[in-house]
């Protein structure tokens, strides 16, 4: 998937990149949040960690969440399986 493709290269590299990877990850979960989480539950928010997500309030309706093909295909292999409900 794309939006891990940049921490997917960081932990490629042969070099020690720890300290890129904090931010990196911060970024990474700023972007999922955004895709999952309504904007008002996020806004004044510094840490992703800061998010109450017990609360199912904030979360975005199923059905506006995109779900390509592959990942509905995923999903439905996971739940027959029974490696997901």
């Amino acid at each position: 998937m794309p939006i891990f493709t940049n921490s997917n290269l960081l932990l490629q590299r042969e070099e020690h990149a720890a300290h890129i990877m904090k931010t990196s990850n911060k970024h990474l979960g700023k972007k999922l949040a955004r895709r999952i989480i309504k904007p008002t539950a996020l806004r004044g928010i510094s840490f992703i960690s800061d998010i109450n997500l017990t609360d199912d309030s904030i979360f975005i309706e199923q059905k506006a969440i995109f779900l390509g093909g592959s990942a509905k295909a995923t999903l439905n292999r996971l739940i027959s399986e029974e490696d997901i409900s």
